[in-house]
C-alpha cells in the first residue's frame, strides 16, 4: 500500500511476496519472476531508507536497518548467479537478520499533547488544541510505521493517565493504527489500562497545598502563570515530593524493565509534565530538560537502557 508521499508498506506481507515467488514452480526465474522480486525488493528499499529518518525508532535500531538494507540489494543481483534452493536459504537468512534488529523492548514516557487553552482553568473542558492533535498523530503515525517495519506480531502495551488529554493521545495512536490498515487482532497484543499514577492529581494538588500554606495570596491563574517556578520549589521544598516521586519514579522504572517476549515489545506511559519533573528530578536527570518537555515529545528506553532524553 502507498501513502501520499511516503513510501510506506506493510514488510511482512513483501516478505511473504517474496518466498511465495521464490518457492512458486510456474515461472521461476523467467522475465515476470525477476521483474516481481525486483519490484518487491525495491519497495522494500525505499521504506528502509524513508524509516532512517523516524526518530520514534530509537538511533540503534535505525542503525541496523542502515546495516541490513544494502543486503536486499545484493540478493536481487544475485538472483541468476544461483540455484533455487541457495536463493531460498538466502532469502530465508535476511529475513531471519532482518527480524532480529526488532527483538528489543521499547518504552517511551510520552508528555500529552498541547491541551485547549481553556482545559487549564476548566477541568470539564480537558480537550486537545488542533495543534495537540496534528502532534498525537504524528507521534502516532511514526509509531505506526515502526509497527509495519515488524515482519512477526508484536506487542503493545498502553499505560495512559485517567486525565482526558492523556487519554485522548492514546485513543488517537489506535485510530491511526487502524487507518493504517494494521491488524489489530493479529499483528498486535494489545493490552491498555489507566494507572492513577500516571495522572497529575497527586503532584497538582501537593503543590496546591504547598503554595496555599507558604503563600498569603494564592489562586488558579497564579499557578498556571508561575507554574515552572512553583513547580521547581515544590520539588525543592516539599517535604510530601519525595513520597510521591518515588512511586512515580517506581513504577516507570518496573515497566521499563518488565520481563518481555522474544519479539518486538513496546510500552506507551502517557502522563503530563509534572509527572515528567518528578521522574526526572528523582533520576537526577537534568531538570530543566524536563521543564522543557513540548507537549507530546517523549524519552526512549531501548532493552531497559535511557537512549533518548
Amino acid at each position: 500500500m502507498w501513502f501520499i508521499g511516503k513510501p510506506v508498506i506493510n514488510i511482512k506481507e513483501y516478505f511473504n511476496r517474496i518466498n511465495h515467488l521464490l518457492k512458486s514452480e510456474k515461472y521461476f526465474m523467467d522475465d515476470k519472476f525477476i521483474e516481481e522480486i525486483d519490484y518487491n525488493i525495491k519497495r522494500i528499499e525505499k521504506f528502509l531508507d524513508y524509516e532512517l529518518d523516524n526518530e520514534v525508532i530509537p538511533k540503534e535500531v535505525r542503525e541496523g536497518i542502515k546495516q541490513i538494507l544494502p543486503y536486499f540489494n545484493l540478493f536481487q543481483k544475485n538472483l541468476k548467479k544461483i540455484n533455487k534452493d541457495l536463493i531460498i536459504q538466502r532469502f530465508d537468512e535476511l529475513i531471519k537478520n532482518y527480524s532480529s534488529i526488532f527483538k528489543v523492548h521499547l518504552s517511551y514516557l510520552l508528555r500529552h499533547p498541547e491541551p485547549d487553552k481553556q482545559s487549564y482553568t476548566n477541568h470539564s473542558l480537558r480537550h486537545l488544541s488542533k495543534s495537540g492533535v496534528g502532534q498525537a498523530k504524528e507521534f502516532s503515525e511514526r509509531l505506526s510505521e515502526l509497527i509495519l517495519l515488524s515482519p512477526e506480531p508484536i506487542d503493545l502495551l498502553i499505560y495512559t493517565s485517567k486525565n482526558k488529554r492523556a487519554h485522548l493521545f492514546s485513543d488517537i495512536l489506535i485510530r491511526r493504527m487502524k487507518k493504517n490498515k494494521i491488524n489489530l487482532n493479529e499483528e498486535i497484543n494489545l493490552n491498555f489500562a489507566e494507572e492513577e499514577i500516571l495522572t497529575n492529581t497527586f503532584v497538582t494538588h501537593s503543590l496546591k497545598k504547598y503554595l496555599e500554606n507558604k503563600y498569603d495570596q494564592y489562586d488558579k491563574n497564579t499557578l498556571v502563570e508561575n507554574f515552572r517556578d512553583y513547580l521547581i520549589d515544590w520539588l525543592k521544598n516539599s517535604k510530601e515530593r519525595a513520597l510521591i516521586c518515588n512511586e512515580i519514579t517506581n513504577f516507570v522504572n518496573t515497566t521499563v524493565k518488565r520481563n518481555h517476549t522474544n519479539r518486538l515489545n513496546i510500552t506507551l506511559m502517557f502522563t503530563h509534565l509534572p509527572n515528567i519533573a518528578c521522574y526526572f528530578n528523582k533520576m537526577g536527570f537534568d531538570i530543566e530538560k524536563a521543564l522543557n518537555f513540548e507537549p507530546a515529545d517523549y524519552i526512549i528506553y531501548l532493552n531497559s537502557r535511557l537512549v533518548k532524553i
